[in-house]
């Protein structure tokens, strides 16, 4: 995934997570410390997916510190999920989705999500779909790039 910064206020805030078939958040694998630290109680169109879904505000500092960085810099980024929950328990094999849901400017959201078969026998890339909630230019590439791929592990 490309990232890129943006100059402008209420922007360049993301989250990367996993949800099971139900809809629970089974690991959320970065959020920018901004919104995780209750940056979103201000700015209520700050991530709101991850926020409604991953509730920071039931997370304990420990929790948050965990899955919180500054915002990056311009760059490839890439998330890894190894399998497990946010316990670190492995999870059972099955079908699950990832999220990545960034905030362009102000209520301007891009959500990129897509399935991953855990279980599957063979490597694959993974089919990726962006949905914009306005039709903008404004950070409009802030994310772009998104791919993702089901590596097995030897």
């Amino acid at each position: 995934m490309d990232f890129v910064h943006s100059n402008t206020q209420a922007s360049n805030q993301y989250a990367v997570w996993i949800e099971n078939m139900d809809g629970d958040v089974v690991k959320t694998l970065f959020v920018t410390n901004f919104t995780s630290n209750g940056g979103y109680t201000m700015r209520e169109d700050s991530i709101p997916t991850w926020v409604s879904h991953a509730k920071p505000s039931e997370m304990t500092k420990t929790q948050i510190d965990a899955i919180t960085g500054a915002t990056p810099s311009n760059g490839t980024y890439s998330y890894i999920w190894d399998g497990t929950d946010n316990n670190g328990n492995e999870v059972a094999n099955g079908t699950y989705t990832f999220h990545i849901e960034g905030t362009l400017y102000w209520s301007s959201i891009v959500h990129y999500q897509g399935n991953v078969d855990m279980g599957a026998s063979e490597n694959s890339l993974l089919d990726v779909e962006a949905v914009y909630t306005e039709e903008t230019n404004q950070n409009k590439n802030m994310l772009s790039n998104v791919t993702a791929e089901y590596i097995i592990e030897e």
